[in-house]
């Protein structure tokens, strides 16, 4: 999975446009998107956001989020031109997600100030994370699971996957991966990745069992295979070669 944000930005220039990442939604995406509940805001001075509002709240969470920040590239770059670590709203408005939702740079900064851990700058140009990372690591081998054995992925949506898992607490969840041919989990710790796997035993979607499998597990898996096959054909070959020579 790439997470390079460059991806998500709309340059000005036509010849470097740069196209979406699709089927991909974070953990607060996912845990709301079932329901129309407004979220209520711990601290007085903050307003409970719209439905809007709380849209663009979602996204700015992923963007600034563990598991795209450790990789996104173009996030840390922009992030490095401030001394404070935040991001240009001008920046921000040029991502195709939120030219999609129409934010405007109000609701950019009323969506951070509901956030649990993004703020704005004291001028109001920039957001970023209230602990001021900009550079984090997240062990994606190792907080990542495969999904696999749904059949009909084309019609598969995030509450599904919510569904199967509720309460569970998920970082990223990529429906169409690039490569695989499940779908990719991703979670903010390894106890929510556990009690996944715990729920996963035994479980069915549409009457057809599915199974969950560790990433990193299932890598060596495919690697093992792969290197059993090699060894195959080659084999193959040196017996063909003693063949001809046989005769």
């Amino acid at each position: 999975i790439s997470g390079d944000l460059s991806q998500d930005y709309i340059k000005n220039s036509s010849t470097n446009e740069k196209k979406e990442i699709s089927g991909v939604l974070s953990h607060d995406q996912i845990k709301n998107s079932s329901t129309n509940e407004v979220k209520e805001i711990s601290n007085d001075h903050k307003e409970i956001p719209t439905d809007k509002i709380k849209n663009i709240q979602k996204q700015l969470e992923f963007y600034f989020g563990d598991c795209n920040l450790s990789s996104d590239k173009f996030m840390i770059e922009e992030s490095e031109k401030s001394v404070d670590k935040m991001i240009s709203l001008d920046v921000m408005l040029k991502f195709k997600k939120l030219i999609d939702m129409k934010a405007t740079k109000e609701e950019i900064l009323k969506a951070a100030e509901a956030s649990e851990f993004l703020k704005a700058s004291s001028d109001s140009q920039r957001i970023g994370r209230i602990d001021g990372k900009h550079r984090v690591s997240y062990d994606f081998k190792q907080l990542s699971l495969w999904l696999k054995g749904i059949k009909d992925k084309d019609n598969l949506t995030f509450d599904d996957i919510y569904s199967l898992f509720p309460g569970c607490d998920f970082e990223r969840i990529n429906l169409k991966p690039k490569y695989g041919s499940g779908v990719l989990m991703s979670f903010k710790d390894k106890n929510s990745l556990e009690r996944v796997l715990e729920k996963s035993k035994g479980l069915t979607f549409h009457d057809q069992p599915i199974e969950v499998k560790r990433y990193e597990t299932d890598e060596k898996s495919k690697g093992k295979k792969s290197n059993d096959f090699g060894k195959r054909k080659n084999l193959g070959k040196f017996a063909s070669k003693n063949k001809k020579a046989r005769k």
